[in-house]
């Protein structure tokens, strides 16, 4: 859920990878994020959003 700031109030995994520590790095991952806030007619508000992460794993 992004706030009328940008900034992130709450994050989980929509769908697990089935690897808690994936999942886990997933949601580190975006724990600091900041957005442009969503805004309508120029008012910004608060939504739910998704943001997919892909991980490639290297050998």
């Amino acid at each position: 859920m992004l706030g009328e700031q940008g900034e992130l109030l709450n994050e989980s995994v929509a769908k697990s990878s089935g690897i808690d520590a994936l999942d886990d790095a997933a949601l580190h991952a975006i724990a600091g994020a900041h957005c442009q806030p969503y805004r309508e007619n120029g008012i910004a508000s608060t939504v739910v959003t998704l943001q997919p992460v892909t991980f490639r794993l290297r050998s």
